[in-house]
């Protein structure tokens, strides 16, 4: 079998233990990468930001992610734990788009079936992103307990980004930044509601 550009990884049960599989399996790479997100987050700007700064930001949003994606909150503290990350940083990874003042962003397309010439429809995305993040990406597949598994390409730690369901449902992310509240919660939390 020939090997894909990105590790992949498939993981299944409670969040808790999706998260805890996803921790032990990529703990490196979460380590590294979450020394990566605030030089990135800070790359060509005056108004830098610290570590400080940034987990307390991720600390505000935790009680809404926990009213809104509470499995989601589980599985994240799941990662935090078997990957021995502590959960504010992993946050930050999640928020970086909210932290970042970058102007570039991703581009999404969507084509009906009626509008293809195969009939079917599909949904695409080029990756704007920091290209020093890629290697670090990764394809995980969730299989939650009465759930669609969800499949998505992203960095592990971050839950979730594109992707798509065994429903038929595909995700996109143009995170192109406009008006922010710091006080709501990360972009990529709405993205597991497909999961």
């Amino acid at each position: 079998m020939t090997p894909t550009r990105f590790p992949e990884l498939s993981v299944s049960g409670s969040p808790t233990q999706m998260g805890q599989n996803i921790g032990e399996h990529f703990k490196n790479q979460i380590r590294e990468v979450t020394e990566l997100v605030l030089d990135r987050v800070n790359k060509g700007t005056q108004n830098r930001i610290t570590w400080k700064q940034a987990e307390e930001a991720a600390r505000d949003s935790f009680h809404r992610v926990e009213d809104f994606f509470p499995d989601i909150m589980d599985e994240l503290k799941g990662t935090a734990t078997a990957s021995n990350v502590n959960l504010e940083r992993l946050m930050v990874m999640n928020s970086r788009n909210v932290l970042s003042l970058a102007k570039d962003g991703c581009t999404s397309i969507m084509v009906s079936d009626q509008a293809s010439d195969s009939g079917n429809g599909f949904a695409g995305q080029n990756w704007d992103n920091d290209p020093a993040m890629a290697p670090f990406s990764a394809v995980i597949t969730r299989k939650g307990t009465g759930k669609p598994a969800f499949t998505s390409w992203l960095q592990p730690g971050i839950v979730a980004y594109m992707g798509f369901n065994s429903a038929g449902v595909g995700v996109c992310m143009n995170a192109l930044n406009g008006p922010t509240d710091s006080k709501g919660f990360p972009v990529v939390f709405p993205c597991t509601l497909y999961s």
